[in-house]
């Protein structure tokens, strides 16, 4: 029979390297694509800005409430090691730290990437009427990486929430 802390540390470390996954896919698969078909295939830059932010709204929909509910594990394992039940005592920190690293994602959106989104968003609503869009857009290829890379940063935060969650859940400390 599972118990609950069982059940919290399964959603929290799995739940974690989960979310790390689903962002840095965006980066490594998404985007390397829109690119491609910018450069080699001629896709407009409105065309693909608009379809970024598809995907955006996607995962903006998708990943805080993961991030809750994965961060909820951690505090109440966080909370539950604090007293010693069924935990070592140190655990707690830990879970604590997990917790943090996985909602990170929040602050870190709205701190480093809310100036390239609402450019790359102001792309897709600002060239929606043009008549004439160049072939290649270097602003836009240039925005997309930039975003790319803050995307493939922000992954790294529940990644090592995970991975903490994993070294309290093991007690590899």
């Amino acid at each position: 029979m599972w118990s609950a802390i069982s059940i919290a540390q399964v959603v929290g470390s799995s739940g974690a390297l989960w979310l790390s996954g689903n962002i840095a896919s965006v980066s490594m698969f998404t985007v390397p694509a829109i690119r491609l078909a910018h450069s080699k295939d001629g896709l407009s830059s409105v065309v693909l800005a608009k379809l970024w932010e598809d995907i955006y709204e996607a995962g903006k929909a998708t990943n805080p409430p993961v991030a809750a509910a994965v961060t909820s594990s951690f505090a109440y394992l966080a909370w539950s090691s604090r007293g010693g039940a069924h935990l070592p005592k140190n655990c707690s920190q830990l879970y604590g730290l997990a917790a943090l690293l996985t909602i990170g994602i929040v602050p870190y959106t709205l701190m480093f990437m809310l100036g390239t989104n609402n450019k790359l968003s102001a792309k897709a609503k600002r060239q929606s009427g043009a008549v004439s869009v160049p072939a290649y857009d270097d602003a836009f290829a240039k925005l997309i990486d930039r975003w790319s890379t803050l995307n493939l940063c922000r992954s790294l935060l529940p990644l090592f929430g995970g991975v903490v969650g994993l070294v309290a859940t093991f007690q590899l400390v």
